[in-house]
């Protein structure tokens, strides 16, 4: 059974196009104008795409003690939507869910249910030349997070009221990078902002 679907999936790859997205490049919008849905446009075309975003451990300074360090992890998951002018330009929506856990500095563990995420940005090529590109990705992301409880020494202790923390990111980066009959490999540098505020809603 194994060895029969192993053959369709072979034969079936051999007589069909494939595509790929090269993940976290911003370096190369525009990667491909056919899909699924096939457009014959060749001056702009439109694409869907998922996201899901781990970060493991991010640290945060506290506003009232610089010295003190919060530690952070988030999961993002959301769908992506496209638009792409010239295979130059790339105009995307972020829109899906979030949470994270936050470790404070006086090691109480914060936990928030998923919540509504939305980020929009842009993906700019610079220079395009026969094998080497350069270009700039910039994104905004935010999500407010409710707290409903924190733990502490494994004691969980409940929150008086709707306590919301506001997070904010800002992203720049530029890339370049090499395009190989097989492989693009590409360097670049992301500068990351990032803010996080505390409110209570009403």
């Amino acid at each position: 059974m194994i060895r029969f679907f192993l053959k369709s999936v072979f034969i079936f790859f051999l007589f069909s196009n494939a595509f790929a997205i090269i993940v976290g490049n911003p370096s190369d919008p525009g990667l491909f104008l056919d899909g699924i849905f096939t457009s014959k446009a060749k001056n702009s075309s439109i694409r869907a795409s998922y996201l899901y975003n781990n970060i493991y451990k991010a640290k945060y300074l506290n506003n009232l003690n610089l010295k003190a360090k919060s530690d952070v992890k988030m999961k993002i998951i959301a769908s992506v939507l496209t638009f792409n002018v010239y295979n130059r330009l790339d105009l995307y929506t972020i829109l899906g869910k979030a949470n994270y856990e936050f470790l404070d500095v006086n090691d109480a563990l914060s936990f928030s249910d998923a919540a509504f995420a939305w980020g929009a940005g842009l993906k700019l090529l610079l220079f395009k030349g026969k094998n080497i590109d350069f270009s700039f990705d910039g994104q905004y992301f935010s999500t407010k997070q409710r707290f409903d409880f924190f733990v502490v020494e494994k004691l969980i202790y409940n929150l008086m009221g709707p306590f919301k923390h506001h997070l904010e990111e800002i992203q720049g980066s530029f890339a370049i990078s090499y395009k190989t009959p097989f492989l693009i490999p590409y360097i670049g540098a992301t500068f990351i902002y990032t803010l996080n505020t505390d409110y209570f809603p009403y």
